[in-house]
């Protein structure tokens, strides 16, 4: 088992090792409208519970719905805006490198929890695979140095939400907080997505993280399908070394198929990266002719 770092201890290590943003001087010509927009590792690494912390806990004047991509969003110069979609991960460093006041805050979870978590809308269905996963997790590592990039383990926003909501507001000057998030249950009014995605609303509690070891034959098939992740599990500090495989042995594995395509061919690669540099463009020019950028 890996060591476990003190949560708070580590979100201050993480502070102390960042520039600090609300150094920079801001102009009038910069005093364009403020984003925070959540994406995660994968689909089911806890965006929706942390949107719906800071929907319920923080202050902004705009808030979108479910699921909404970056691109689809606008708001006035000065509003503050909060917006999440799991998925966007792809675009978020290109978005970064050339978009003002847009704040991208990185959901990372455990990949073994991901792959054996389950949604609603797919019935019996896997929702994510270890392919999505590391496609994801490999465009977060592009941005993770960047000063308005910050990673949120989910982990540790279950186990200490209050020390994930003071480092939110040590990292973004202008975040206003108006609960605890320890609190987000008793003030947050789900939307029927949002319910439907975290099985309803209920206080924060750990009962999630470690469910893959109820799962282990989907952990062995997806590393049949995917190679081994124990590179990954050490390098995000998940395990300490290689020996958790040892609870795979005899294990047999459960090919059950993922809502997401487990092989994406070399044409979707190609037409993805496409897709990105058209859609990050087409943000950057709306925003330039409203004056925004």
């Amino acid at each position: 088992m890996a060591s476990v770092t003190c949560v708070e201890t580590r979100l201050n290590s993480n502070i102390l090792a960042r520039p600090c943003y609300s150094c920079a001087t801001l102009t009038a010509e910069t005093a364009v409208y403020k984003q925070i927009h959540i994406v995660g590792c994968s689909p089911r690494s806890g965006t929706t519970l942390l949107y719906e912390m800071m929907s319920a806990c923080c202050h902004f004047d705009k808030l979108y719905g479910h699921e909404t991509r970056f691109n689809r969003t606008q708001a006035s110069d000065g509003q503050t805006l909060l917006t999440k979609r799991p998925k966007d991960t792809q675009f978020m460093p290109r978005v970064l490198a050339s978009v003002p006041e847009f704040w991208v805050i990185y959901c990372l979870r455990d990949p073994r929890d991901v792959v054996v978590s389950k949604h609603r809308i797919a019935g019996d269905k896997y929702y994510s695979n270890l392919r999505l996963w590391r496609e994801q997790h490999g465009f977060a590592q592009r941005m993770q140095t960047h000063e308005r990039c910050i990673t949120v383990r989910y982990e540790d926003l279950v186990r200490d939400p209050d020390a994930v909501q003071s480092m939110l507001q040590k990292q973004i000057p202008w975040l206003t907080c108006t609960h605890p998030f320890s609190e987000y249950h008793q003030h947050a009014k789900l939307s029927a997505q949002s319910e439907r995605a975290m099985h309803g609303l209920r206080s924060i509690n750990t009962d999630s993280i470690g469910r893959w070891r109820d799962n282990l034959p989907r952990i062995v098939s997806q590393i049949q399908r995917h190679g081994d992740i124990s590179a990954l599990l050490i390098e995000c500090g998940y395990e300490a070394d290689t020996s958790w495989m040892n609870e795979l042995e005899g294990i047999q594995p459960d090919h059950s198929p993922s809502r997401y395509p487990d092989r994406k061919g070399l044409w979707n690669q190609i037409r993805q990266g496409g897709n990105i540099a058209l859609k990050v463009a087409a943000y950057r020019f709306n925003r330039w002719r409203r004056g925004q950028l």
